[in-house]
Formats: structure tokens, sequence, C-alpha cells
């Protein structure tokens, strides 16, 4: 086999090396996986447990493939790299069903600690996701679970901003994605009354964010 990509299922494990999961896209009766890259995204974006991650380190890609892509200067840059990488090939990727990556989870790493930087890399993270998608020939399914974890994503963001960052450039990046969504388009369906509540609520409470410019940027 000479795959353009090989993924790797991987462990959360404790600083003290405590496994507190297994990733792995079937425990069961399967070696490994040939996915093509309309699988390779439902895996991504559609299982809660993340069996493929957006993570560099499970995945290791033919050279000739990535010569032309380049790392951008931000954090949360695996999700951008590996879907730009999908929008520009049309990968065969074989998967290995066995923990060969153990992705440490440390409370002071920039997942954990936000930051006005970390929040707005996220944020552009997303974006740029969301651009390489629309390029991509991907179903409705995926396009749905990527506007349902994205939505839920910047609603985060936006709770981790009313609570402690107060920053007017956070709060102006989370409308722009708010309008990405089109959430004041009232044809948009939300899946449930209480995530539209939600989004409502953080909505506004931007926007007043916005008006105070708390930061001085």
């Amino acid at each position: 086999l000479k795959p353009d990509m090989l993924g790797v299922g991987y462990a959360k494990v404790a600083e003290g090396g405590t496994q507190l999961s297994t990733q792995v896209l079937h425990r069961a009766g399967h070696a490994i996986d040939a996915l093509t890259n309309d699988e390779l995204v439902d895996a991504i974006l559609t299982r809660d447990d993340e069996p493929v991650a957006g993570y560099l380190p499970t995945k290791i890609i033919r050279h000739a493939l990535i010569s032309n892509l380049a790392f951008r200067d931000m954090q949360y840059e695996d999700m951008p790299f590996v879907f730009e990488l999908m929008a520009r090939h049309q990968l065969d990727t074989i998967y290995i069903n066995q923990v060969l990556y153990a992705y440490v989870q440390r409370p002071e790493s920039i997942t954990h600690a936000y930051t006005v930087q970390s929040v707005t890399d996220k944020l552009t993270g997303l974006e740029l996701v969301q651009q390489s998608l629309t390029k991509m020939t991907t179903d409705g399914k995926c396009l749905s679970a990527n506007w349902r974890r994205s939505l839920i994503s910047v609603l985060w963001l936006a709770s981790v901003n009313r609570r402690s960052l107060r920053s007017g450039r956070v709060a102006r990046q989370i409308l722009t994605e708010y309008k990405r969504f089109e959430l004041l388009d009232k044809g948009r369906t939300f899946p449930t009354r209480y995530l539209k509540m939600k989004t409502l609520f953080y909505y506004w409470n931007s926007r007043w964010i916005a008006r105070k410019e708390t930061d001085n940027g």
C-alpha cells in the first residue's frame, strides 16, 4: 500500500500518564480502513468522539502533496492545513485502528488557556475550514455537521469572552462569524430552541462588548 496519507488512532492522556480516552475509527474487526476524502471529512465532522481529528501528529502525509502548502502564523493551525490539503487533492488515506499517538492534556496548553490571540485564531481557523469545505464536493450531512460544530464553537468562545476576556476585538470577530452563519435569516433552522436562544443571547452580548471597546486594540 502506498497511501497519500496515513492516519492512526490516538489516546488523550493526563500529564501523570493516566489514559483519559481512546479515539479509533473502528474498535473491532478492522485493522485498517481505506478512506476517500468524503469519508475522511465525515469521520472528522460527524463523529462526536473525534476518532479522526485534525491533529497533524496523528497523520503522515506524502511530501509531494504538501510542498506548496504552508502553515499559517496562528494557533490552531492543524485543521485549516488538513482541510486545505483535502480541498486541493483527492487523497487515498489509510487509517490504522490502533492507538499510536498519545495526546497529553496540559492545563496550560493553548486549548485550555484562552487569550485574545488564541480565541481570534480559533475563530479564523473555523472560517478557513469552511472555505475549504465549500471548494470540495461535500454532502449536505457534512456541511450541516460543520455548521453545527462551528456554531457551538463560536458560542463557547463568546462565553469565554463574556466571562473573562471582555475583548472588543474578539466580540467583533464573533459578530462577523454570526453573520456567516446567517443568524438573522429567519429561514435558518436551528437544531433546538435552546441553541437558538443561546445564540441570540451571545449575539446581543457580543454587540454590547464590541461597543464598549474594552480592549486597547
